[in-house]
């Protein structure tokens, strides 16, 4: 589940990649385009299903496919899902899923917030939160330093640094 349909149309594409080496049935659903042939497909049968809340939850409330049978969830990025008033879509599809016990849950989030801890505890089975940082802001070789300048030698001042 993708936050917009920019980010679900380039999980789908990346998706593709991977899916040409197995026998999944990838499908893409999204609103703003298709709504029919996007039905179609659906109804079918998917093995991988990628799409934005709004079309996801429409086809899931005509009984166009059913989540009981969801192993694996993907929430990224769910910091900005969150951001976009999406949680009450997201425990709504959560719901109707396997319980926790029975279904692989992922949320990834570059800035984890309180929120996103919180879904994870409530609809997941044993949560791990994996935290991955450098021990360096900035690399050895990157010198950093501040131009405090007007707006009117903001352009001056850039060529000037581009030049050296």
């Amino acid at each position: 589940m993708a936050p917009t349909r920019e980010l679900a149309v380039q999980i789908y594409k990346d998706t593709l990649l991977l899916d040409h080496h197995t026998e999944f049935r990838v499908e893409l659903v999204f609103d703003g385009t298709s709504y029919q042939e996007q039905r179609d497909h659906l109804a079918a049968g998917v093995d991988i299903l990628i799409g934005a809340s709004g079309r996801l939850i429409d086809y899931f409330k005509q009984h166009v496919f059913s989540l009981g049978r969801v192993e694996v969830v993907v929430l990224d990025p769910a910091d900005r899902m969150f951001d976009l008033s999406f949680i009450n879509d997201i425990r709504f599809l959560l719901r109707h899923m396997l319980p926790p016990k029975e279904r692989l849950e992922m949320l990834f989030s570059t800035t984890p917030s309180y929120r996103v801890l919180e879904l994870a505890y409530e609809h997941m089975n044993n949560p791990q939160l994996v935290k991955i940082e450098s021990e360096k802001i900035t690399a050895d070789q990157v010198r950093q330093c501040c131009y405090m300048t007007a707006n009117s030698e903001k352009i001056p001042l850039l060529i000037e640094l581009v030049r050296t």
